[in-house]
């Protein structure tokens, strides 16, 4: 999806300068193939089969919306060369009349089986906000902003149809701009790598309020961004509640030679975040933020008020084996310092605090099973960092899960016997000062759990 939210009226050299303000994209999600009659075959739109004749005849349409669709048309054609250059098909579906004036509320409408067509035949769609004001009548240049809400909007109407059993349906969406890229938190100067939409969206907001007196046009794009998001993911959810949007640069290079936007692409994991200035430098580029609807967050510092049963079924599921409970809740009653519940008891994080030296000690970083994938796990930890700035921990050596350990903590170390526990920490004061006494806290802890 091509945005030219904005775009001024251009002559024709200006149209050949213009730069492109932003780019939509709208990443489809395969599913499973599902058998299918012949009469469920999506018919080929007829404004694909051969160009309308009602494109010749527009009434009403002004010069200056005459050369923003031209400036549109240049663009989309100028994508599909892109894609088509490095292997893949595409198709510009800037005049197919795809997008339409609702008349009941006045909201944008999308035709989304011509799009679904075009993704069955292998093709990759571009789509410019150029909308048909009715039935059969001119068109003009909408904004961006709506035409994705409808996009969005119209495949989300599949999830009760025969159709939701389509092969290809959005699961990503992209908001790509020429300015700093990700999100920042003003207050505090950091960039935020994962932006938990439900708990987090508002109170940046403010901070962004508080911090920016008379916002600057980047601010009031960012925020328009994330509300855009937050629109967007709600209408995916319904289809894929894996669905997550990425807000980046397109001038992002900050991880070498390959765009951080194309390991975003291929999966959710945010990148690290990093210290930025506490102004919206125009020259710094921020890293990409990963936004998902994301999940109400619980925190507890003691018991009381945690339900333990569900606390319990939650720690035997994801783990996979059986609590020693009794002894496990009765350790925790004296020792706990925090406690995190993710959802309806879909994750949970437990910190406790050990030995003369109160050591802060992660004992449990659960996602229930039916969870994963839907990014508790980041929402969980970003929440952690924020709470415990230094923090370890133990796992198996064996442990199919220390990959992801790896990539989050500052330091490793092997013990017991034939190394089967390895110990994991973040922080400068554990990874230099106290090293000795986070060993000695991970070697004392009781095993939890007992075998499968």
């Amino acid at each position: 999806m091509l945005d030219f939210d904005n775009l001024p009226t251009p002559t024709t050299n200006a149209l050949q300068k213009e730069s492109l303000h932003k780019i939509v994209s709208v990443l489809p999600h395969r599913r499973k193939r599902a058998s299918r009659s012949s009469s469920s075959v999506v018919p080929v739109p007829s404004s694909l089969e051969k160009p309308s004749t009602q494109h010749a005849h527009l009434t009403a349409t002004s010069r200056s919306s005459l050369h923003s669709r031209a400036f549109m048309a240049q663009e989309c054609d100028r994508l599909v060369e892109v894609i088509e250059k490095v292997g893949a098909r595409g198709i510009s579906l800037v005049h197919s009349r795809i997008l339409k004036d609702s008349v009941k509320d006045g909201r944008l409408e999308c035709v989304v089986d011509s799009l679904v067509y075009q993704m069955k035949r292998g093709m990759i769609p571009v789509l410019g906000s150029v909308v048909e004001e009715s039935e059969g009548g001119s068109l003009r240049v909408g904004k961006g902003r709506d035409a994705v809400l409808a996009v969005a909007e119209g495949f989300a109407k599949l999830a009760n149809a025969a159709a939701a059993e389509s092969e290809v349906l959005p699961a990503k969406l992209f908001l790509l701009n020429q300015g700093n890229g990700g999100v920042f938190n003003p207050e505090s100067g950091t960039h935020i790598a994962l932006l938990n939409l439900t708990e987090d969206l508002g109170p940046l907001m403010q901070s962004i309020a508080r911090q920016q007196a008379g916002l600057t046009d980047q601010c009031q794009r960012t925020l328009s961004d994330l509300r855009l998001a937050k629109e967007v993911l709600a209408s995916l959810g319904k289809l894929s509640p894996s669905s997550s949007a990425v807000l980046a640069s397109i001038k992002d290079t900050s991880t070498g030679t390959a765009s951080p936007l194309i390991s975003n692409w291929i999966t959710d994991r945010p990148m690290s975040g990093s210290k930025t200035s506490n102004s919206m430098s125009k020259s710094r580029i921020i890293p990409p933020t990963v936004l998902r609807t994301g999940l109400p967050i619980q925190t507890f510092k003691s018991l009381e008020g945690v339900d333990i049963p569900r606390l319990s079924a939650l720690l035997e599921s994801s783990f996979a084996k059986p609590l020693h409970k009794d002894a496990f809740f009765t350790r925790l009653s004296s020792c706990i310092d925090t406690i995190i519940i993710a959802g309806d008891y879909q994750g949970a994080v437990l910190v406790t605090r050990e030995g003369p030296h109160s050591i802060a000690y992660l004992d449990k970083f659960a996602v229930h099973p039916k969870s994963q994938g839907l990014g508790i796990a980041d929402i969980l930890w970003k929440r952690l960092v924020e709470t415990y700035p230094n923090l370890c921990w133990r796992s198996r050596s064996a442990n199919p899960v220390n990959k992801w350990y790896f990539e989050r903590s500052e330091g490793n170390v092997k013990f017991g016997d034939d190394g089967y526990w390895m110990m994991f920490w973040f922080g400068r004061e554990y990874g230099i000062g106290k090293l000795k006494e986070c060993r000695a806290v991970c070697e004392a802890i009781e095993a939890s759990f007992g075998s499968k």
